[in-house]
């Protein structure tokens, strides 16, 4: 899942991550086209990452397939590199969503859509909007002024039940 705000943002590798791709480098320096070298040298040099690098790196490990041996994975910095790209995307996409749910809740709305305006000139007068059948809790729904509809067959059931209740109660009347 993109996501516009962490698009400029950088990631502080961690010490631990560093280490260990200090170490895993001193193994392949005699190593010449080995693929993933470049990137080693350039996380232990500047120790920080980009979004669109952390990206990359997870989408390698979300598509790897190998055991964990060859020297790509052992570049890209292996299992303790997997765990703290996929921990820190998702930390960091659940603290922006978790701020927008709040700037929601307390009256903002669209928070979580680019402000536009409308195009009155270019809309289609005879289109009918039909309302939307709302999932989730009921509180989220009308927190976010979302439409909401109770089950219907409980109302149905509700009105069936009077019927028969009146029905018996005038024939009580009439005996």
């Amino acid at each position: 899942m993109a996501n516009k705000d962490l698009k400029d943002k950088y990631f502080n590798c961690p010490d631990d991550v560093i280490n260990k791709l200090k170490t895993i480098l001193s193994k392949y320096q005699n190593g010449g086209d080995i693929s993933g070298l470049k990137r080693c040298k350039d996380i232990i040099k500047n120790k920080r990452l980009s979004y669109h690098q952390m990206k990359r790196i997870k989408n390698y490990f979300d598509n790897y397939d190998g055991d964990g041996l060859d020297d790509e994975y052992k570049l890209n910095g292996g299992d303790i590199m997997k765990q703290w790209v996929n921990t820190t995307l998702e930390n960091s996409r659940n603290t922006i969503h978790d701020m927008k749910k709040v700037q929601m809740n307390a009256g903002k709305q669209n928070a979580f859509r680019k402000h536009h305006t409308k195009d009155k000139d270019n809309t289609d007068p005879t289109n009918v909007n039909l309302p939307k059948l709302s999932k989730g809790s009921q509180y989220d729904n009308i927190m976010n002024n979302r439409v909401t509809y109770e089950n219907l067959q409980s109302e149905i059931d509700g009105m069936k039940y009077l019927i028969e209740y009146m029905s018996n109660n005038k024939k009580n009347k009439i005996l």
